[in-house]
């Protein structure tokens, strides 16, 4: 658990500063992680549904690849800025 723990700790030091911008506050005044935070932090399978798992149409056309989302989550924008 210790070099996961390391390993998380080394990715979110590769971020900028932006990556960490956003936060949610819960009803009752506690602040919940970071998008970012949660992301790195899930489950695999959640990691999976979330990220690997996207629902996609793919669009060829004149020399050019379309991607297409079918389905957003929260994590999305956050996946996108990690790329």
């Amino acid at each position: 658990m210790q070099a996961i723990n390391e390993a998380r700790v080394n990715v979110w030091k590769q971020q900028d500063n932006s990556f960490f911008d956003q936060a949610t506050i819960d009803v009752d005044g506690v602040i919940v992680a970071t998008t970012a935070q949660r992301l790195l932090t899930t489950k695999y399978r959640m990691f999976l549904s979330v990220c690997i798992h996207v629902p996609c149409q793919i669009i060829r056309h004149a020399r050019q690849t379309v991607h297409r989302l079918q389905s957003w989550t929260d994590y999305t924008p956050a996946f996108f800025r990690l790329g």
